[in-house]
């Protein structure tokens, strides 16, 4: 029995020699490295008035007076974006809730050609009770991104009688929504 385990060990040896060297897997270690950030979100309008008073006087034509640049800054997708008025009649009121009568214009903004967001056709402001539905002055094809200012302009024409004497305003709100 000895000599047949010398003999399968002779075999055995002769046969790992005529193979030639054998293969030993090497050791193998792997890292990973996560790379990330994160952009933060951004959605906010904010509103810079221009300064003067507007010219109400009778026989006044006013073409394209800048009256507020509305600044944007936004990285998320917009639904809407309206302006509303402070006013019921969505022109400017004096203390009495009295408007300005315009022979033309005067309760619509536009914006100018540059600004990309707004729709560059005449945005007509709502009054205060006739809130919903706002109407939405966001251009068709508005950037998916901006940090941009637009310029907000109004033209008007007064009649020829005189106005009630007094200060007339109002407020104009304006609401960007995300989508």
């Amino acid at each position: 029995m000895r000599k047949y385990n010398k003999l399968i060990a002779l075999g055995l040896i002769l046969i790992a020699n005529l193979q030639g060297p054998m293969a030993v897997a090497a050791d193998i270690s792997t890292a990973s490295l996560l790379l990330s950030g994160n952009v933060p979100a951004v959605f906010s309008v904010t509103v810079r008035g221009y300064p003067g008073e507007f010219d109400l006087g009778p026989n006044t034509t006013v073409v394209d007076r800048v009256v507020g640049i509305l600044h944007f800054k936004y990285n998320m997708p917009i639904a809407s974006i309206s302006f509303a008025s402070s006013t019921a009649s969505g022109r400017l009121e004096n203390a009495a809730a009295q408007n300005i009568t315009f022979a033309t214009g005067g309760d619509y903004l536009k914006s100018t050609a540059g600004c990309t967001i707004l729709d560059q056709v005449a945005g007509k402001l709502d009054g205060a009770t006739d809130l919903a539905p706002a109407l939405s002055v966001l251009a068709g094809a508005a950037p998916t991104t901006a940090d941009m200012d637009c310029p907000l302009m109004m033209s008007w024409t007064t009649g020829a009688s005189m106005q009630r004497a007094g200060v007339y305003s109002m407020t104009v709100t304006v609401t960007m929504t995300s989508t």
